[in-house]
């Protein structure tokens, strides 16, 4: 194995866990950020519908376009579309922007990311491995995401911690949280931007 699988293989672990992260956040908080607003129980819906249908979506224009676009180019794009639905969902309470905000965003409301980035990733892993150790190499990946998503469940807690620690409100320690978000997918497409050409 060269040192530049290696490397591809390191970023994409790290990138993958970031996400997961995030994933894991904004499963959980969406709901509630939504229900903070006031939204309804069918306005809810019609959030977490946006969101599974902008992924749907993603999925369907990577596996068309994939073969055309650089996959490094294709990674920084997906991590910037949450990073713009994020930044929507905060701009505003309005519940037609909040709802574009989701399908753009493409906000993984089931707590695993089914989307188009594991796609790609799944894809490039047997490049970055032999035959022999390409079953370790994908179990350690969905191992990161498991433990990731967990964790970011785990996080979600974070307005709760703020409003106890600092006084913050529920709803300013949400945003504050979903800045986090914003963070962690920003990392990624450093990282994914920093893969090594193939």
């Amino acid at each position: 194995m060269t040192a530049s699988a290696a490397r591809l293989r390191r970023i994409l672990y790290a990138a993958a866990f970031l996400r997961a992260l995030a994933i894991g956040m904004m499963a959980v908080l969406i709901g509630l950020y939504c229900a903070r607003l006031g939204f309804s129980a069918v306005q809810i819906g019609a959030v977490l519908s946006a969101a599974l249908w902008g992924a749907a979506l993603a999925t369907l224009a990577t596996m068309l376009a994939g073969s055309r676009v650089a996959e490094r180019s294709l990674l920084v794009a997906l991590c910037g579309l949450p990073v713009l639905g994020c930044a929507l969902l905060l701009a505003t309470d309005a519940f037609p922007v909040i709802v574009a905000a989701a399908f753009v965003g493409m906000f993984n409301v089931n707590g695993r990311d089914r989307g188009a980035i594991p796609i790609l990733e799944q894809a490039m892993f047997p490049a970055t491995t032999t035959d022999a150790d390409r079953t370790r190499v994908f179990a350690w990946y969905n191992v990161l995401l498991d433990g990731g998503y967990a964790a970011g469940g785990l996080l979600a807690g974070l307005p709760t911690l703020l409003e106890h620690a600092a006084g913050i409100g529920t709803l300013e320690g949400m945003k504050i949280s979903l800045g986090v978000f914003c963070t962690l997918y920003v990392v990624s497409a450093f990282l994914y931007a920093r893969l090594p050409p193939r």
